[in-house]
C-alpha cells in the first residue's frame, strides 16, 4: 500500500457488517450531536471577508473538539480570495477533490488536514466528510504519517461520495433515528461519516 492510500476494503466490509438496527446502536451513543449542530448554525452564519475573520472563528470553533487549541491559520493555502463561498458552492465529488488539488500540500488549519476536514463540512455538510483518526481506524492498516496527507482526505472524500448509494438504508435510518432523538435533520453524508465514526457495537450483533 503506497503511504497516501487507504485500505478501502476494510472500510467497506466495515459498512457492509451492519444491518439498520446495529448502524441506530451504534450511532446512539455518539454524543456530539448539540455542539455539532451550534457548529453548523455558526458555518451558515460567517461570509467572506478581507481579514477571512469568520473563517478564523470557524476555525476556533471546530478546534473546541480538538485536543489541541488552534496554533497555526493560514487563510492562504486555500489559494482563494473567497474560500467561504467557493466551498460553499461546490456540489459534487469532482469538484470538491478539484478544490482540495489547489489548496496548498499544508493544511490550513495547524497543518492538519483533520482539522481542516471539521472546517470544511461545516461549510458544506452534504460534500465534505469529517476525517479523523477514528474514522481513519476503519481505513486500517493506515499509517500516522498519511492520516494527516492532502491525498488522503482526498481518496476519502471520494470514497464517502461512492460509498453513500450503497448504504441508502443505513443512512435512512440512521438520519430517521438522529431527527427523531435531535431534532435535526443530517446529511447523508454525515450519517455514513458517523457510522464509521461511532465505536464498536457488540461483536455478535456485527457477526
Amino acid at each position: 500500500m503506497d503511504e497516501f492510500k487507504m485500505n478501502r476494503c476494510a472500510a467497506k466490509a466495515f459498512l457492509s457488517r451492519h444491518t439498520s438496527a446495529t448502524a441506530v446502536q451504534a450511532v446512539a451513543k455518539v454524543r456530539y450531536h448539540s455542539t455539532y449542530e451550534a457548529l453548523l448554525g455558526l458555518g451558515r452564519m460567517i461570509e467572506d471577508g478581507a481579514r477571512h475573520s469568520g473563517l478564523l472563528t470557524l476555525s476556533c470553533g471546530v478546534y473546541a473538539w480538538m485536543p489541541t487549541i488552534l496554533g497555526t491559520y493560514e487563510a492562504e493555502a486555500f489559494n482563494k480570495d473567497a474560500p467561504v463561498t467557493a466551498i460553499r458552492e461546490i456540489n459534487t465529488a469532482a469538484a470538491a477533490v478539484s478544490l482540495l488539488g489547489a489548496m496548498e500540500k499544508r493544511a490550513p488549519l495547524n497543518g492538519s488536514w483533520i482539522g481542516t476536514s471539521k472546517l470544511l463540512h461545516m461549510l458544506n455538510p452534504s460534500i465534505f466528510p469529517i476525517w479523523d483518526g477514528r474514522v481513519a481506524a476503519r481505513f486500517s492498516p493506515i499509517s500516522n504519517y498519511s492520516i494527516n496527507l492532502k491525498k488522503t482526505y482526498m481518496s476519502y472524500v471520494s470514497f464517502m461520495h461512492e460509498e453513500v448509494p450503497n448504504h441508502s438504508n443505513l443512512i435512512r435510518v440512521i438520519g430517521d433515528h438522529i431527527e427523531d432523538a435531535h431534532g435535526y435533520k443530517s446529511t447523508d453524508l454525515r450519517c455514513l461519516e458517523l457510522l464509521l465514526f461511532s465505536k464498536d457495537v457488540d461483536k455478535e450483533a456485527l457477526a
